[in-house]
């Protein structure tokens, strides 16, 4: 739920597309920060408590089994998943920022920030999604943009709030339907 709310406040950072958009944005990008980490941390201190609390559970922490798996099953399935998504949103927040020098009409001022946050609203494994649809939704963004808005260049912001919007909405089922469930962690 909160990471509707993260795209919903960038979708409105971008379309204000005030002095204000980038300071809006490095906020939706510091709450998606603050909010992976403290996620996993919830997830696995709730692990630990359920599994202390009896039965079945209490075999697999200390002194039964050595504190080394619980950190590894909390590692494996609350931080990894999302470590990897960060590392990805960086990678593709460079590429941008690169990208944006070389060919400076791609980006309006703030853009390369609105693609962070949506590359970390897509998340892992929503991101193999997200990048292809990038470049699937800008046709149509182009098209709007020439023909309603009557502007003759194309930028990447609208497409990366369409590529966003869509995985979170359909990113699990497609996820599904295109048989890369295998990527989730």
């Amino acid at each position: 739920m909160l990471i509707i709310f993260v795209y919903i406040f960038a979708l409105y950072a971008y379309v204000a597309n005030g002095a204000k958009t980038k300071s809006f944005l490095k906020i939706a990008v510091a709450a998606l920060l603050f909010l992976y980490p403290l996620t996993a941390f919830l997830e696995t201190y709730g692990q630990y408590i359920v599994w202390s609390a009896g039965g079945v559970g209490k075999n697999f922490l200390p002194p039964v089994t050595p504190i080394i798996y619980f950190l590894q099953y909390s590692f494996t399935h609350f931080w990894l998943g999302r470590l990897i998504g960060i590392a990805l949103a960086i990678i593709f927040y460079l590429f941008s920022r690169l990208l944006a020098k070389r060919r400076p009409w791609l980006f309006l001022e703030g853009e390369t920030e609105l693609g962070f946050a949506c590359a970390l609203i897509a998340g892992w494994p929503g991101f193999v999604l997200f990048l292809p649809l990038i470049f699937i939704t800008a046709i149509p963004w182009t098209i709007f943009r020439q023909l309603v808005l009557k502007q003759e260049r194309t930028t990447l912001g609208g497409a990366f709030l369409l590529a966003a919007g869509i995985t979170l909405v359909f990113g699990g089922w497609a996820i599904e339907v295109l048989r890369l469930g295998v990527l989730r962690i």
